[in-house]
């Protein structure tokens, strides 16, 4: 089992730091939603003075991540280009300020299109069964007070 800061790059994608004042270790792209800036709320958090609060944001869909830039100053370049709404692909570069990352998708997830729906498919039916346990306790917990 893996603890929260170490990435099995041959199961998940990943942004792998390539240049800038970040330690070099790969990030997970474990969520559907990754929020990356300078504020405490963020997914993957940036310092430096190039970063808005909210500089991005990637996100997970059926055809894989994509990213879409949140209004900063500096901008968001893939392969240093402005992204319009393209997937990424294993070995994009991604630059988010002064810091590059690479883009790491598992060969066993990139070009199967079927597996990312199995994978989406699943996701979905987990957070259904996760709303309906925490639905259940807290009624418990609602006719436990009356």
């Amino acid at each position: 089992m893996f603890s929260k800061r170490e990435v099995n790059l041959g199961c998940t994608a990943a942004l792998v730091p390539m240049f800038g004042e970040v330690d070099k270790k790969p990030r997970p792209l474990d969520r559907e939603v990754i929020t990356i800036g300078r504020a405490r709320g963020c997914d993957i958090g940036l310092d430096a003075p190039e970063i808005s609060t909210l500089h991005c944001v990637l996100y997970w869909t059926v055809s894989g991540f994509k990213v879409r830039d949140c209004g900063s100053r500096s901008g968001t370049r893939v392969n240093g280009t402005v992204p319009r709404h393209q997937p990424l692909a294993d070995g994009d570069l991604l630059q988010i300020g002064p810091f590059t990352f690479k883009f790491s998708m598992p060969a066993t997830l990139a070009g199967d299109s079927r597996k990312m729906a199995a994978l989406w498919l699943e996701h979905c039916q987990r957070s259904r069964r996760n709303l309906a346990r925490l639905a259940l306790t807290m009624r418990k917990k609602l006719h436990a007070r009356y």
